[in-house]
């Protein structure tokens, strides 16, 4: 089944000033609907009184409700409800301050939800989606190795057939997770190892599930974690994901600058300040960081950026040059965006003449002759 979206449509004044009425909503467009749009349609919530709640709590709240309201429940009982996937960062400073409701969807409380916390929900068969609206996830591909997939028909059909009764994970390691998931596996039959290379021990996460596959259950944990999965015959490894921004920069992705503030600052400058707040986060740390003398010096520079990594800042600083940025081991270049360079999975490149000419020319500049390059 392709992976759902879901769009729909509301007053959106009604939802700025913390109030819906189920009357005078907008109708709700549901596109290929599946088992879960429809609970999501059919569920109606009496009465909601959301207040001061974070993102995840008012997940939490959905997740209960959609159990308590389910249309197949037995009499006395709760039902399957709806599985809810959050997949969002910094969820404690998601708060709802004031949000209430009267006989509304299930449908328009998570629109309404997403207005209030900056999100977006996104439909799978078996699940609703809570993310970032910048996220682009296309599910059923969410972690596969696509040049193995004619080899894998039999292992991932038998994946899907494996279904898991339920999944509860809490602030749980990858490695408390694969033992569940390959326990739960053998139980439910032939079984699969689980082998996790992903050695990030601050890896955690939070799952709650019922009723899912043990692909999707997989696909989400993929998701949530930032990390592939290689399926080969009875056995899973979960290798972590490549990130290209950290690959090329390396440890200037994670030195964080506290505060950028630039008017009207020449690019040396610029420089000069960057350098010094890299000496003094990491003394040990060697980096050169060099700008092309054809740029021009009477370029000015305004910038005003908060916890920004290092790497951010020269990339937005090589934009404001009309420039672009290499790096090589211990060295930056700044350098015009005129210059022919290749590679592009890492980015910009220089062929390697080339680039031991820039080099050599650039640190003939008697600006970087002046102490200023390190």
């Amino acid at each position: 089944m392709k992976n759902i979206t879901i769009q729909l449509l509301m007053i959106a004044s009604l939802i700025a000033a913390g109030n819906l009425n189920a009357q005078k909503l907008a109708e709700v467009k549901i596109k290929k609907p599946n088992k879960i749009t429809e609970k999501l349609g059919k569920i109606t919530l009496p009465t909601v009184n959301l207040s001061n709640v974070t993102l995840e709590e008012a997940v939490d709240y959905l997740r209960v409700r959609s159990r308590a309201l389910d249309p197949k429940r037995k009499p006395g009982h709760e039902g399957l409800g709806i599985n809810f996937v959050l997949h969002t960062k910094g969820r404690e400073k998601k708060v709802i301050q004031n949000l209430s409701a009267k006989n509304v969807s299930m449908a328009t409380l998570i629109k309404a939800i997403n207005e209030k916390t900056g999100t977006k929900a996104f439909i799978t068969e078996d699940a609703v989606i809570i993310t970032e609206p910048t996220v682009k996830i296309d599910f059923e591909h969410q972690g596969d190795e696509p040049n193995k997939a004619k080899v894998l028909k039999p292992e991932i059909k038998r994946l899907k057939e494996t279904i898991i009764p339920l999944v509860d994970f809490k602030d749980t390691s990858l490695d408390e997770c694969m033992d569940f998931l390959r326990l739960s596996s053998y139980q439910l039959g032939k079984g699969f190892n689980f082998v996790n290379t992903e050695k990030n021990l601050e890896t955690k996460m939070t799952l709650r599930l019922s009723n899912v596959s043990l692909l999707n259950t997989l696909r989400y944990v993929s998701l949530i974690t930032n990390t592939k999965l290689n399926i080969t015959k009875d056995t899973v490894f979960i290798i972590p994901r490549v990130d290209l921004h950290v690959k090329k920069w390396g440890r200037l992705s994670k030195i964080i600058i506290p505060s950028v503030s630039f008017t009207n600052v020449s690019p040396e400058d610029a420089l000069v300040f960057i350098r010094d707040t890299i000496k003094n986060q990491n003394s040990d740390y060697k980096m050169k960081i060099i700008l092309d003398p054809s740029i021009l010096p009477n370029t000015k520079i305004n910038m005003r950026l908060k916890s920004v990594a290092t790497s951010t800042v020269l990339e937005r600083l090589a934009t404001a040059c009309n420039a672009t940025c290499y790096v090589s081991p211990g060295m930056v270049l700044i350098l015009p965006k005129n210059q022919k360079v290749s590679d592009p999975e890492a980015g910009e490149s220089l062929p390697a003449k080339e680039l031991e000419k820039k080099k050599s020319k650039m640190e003939r500049n008697p600006f970087l002759r002046n102490g200023k390059s390190n």
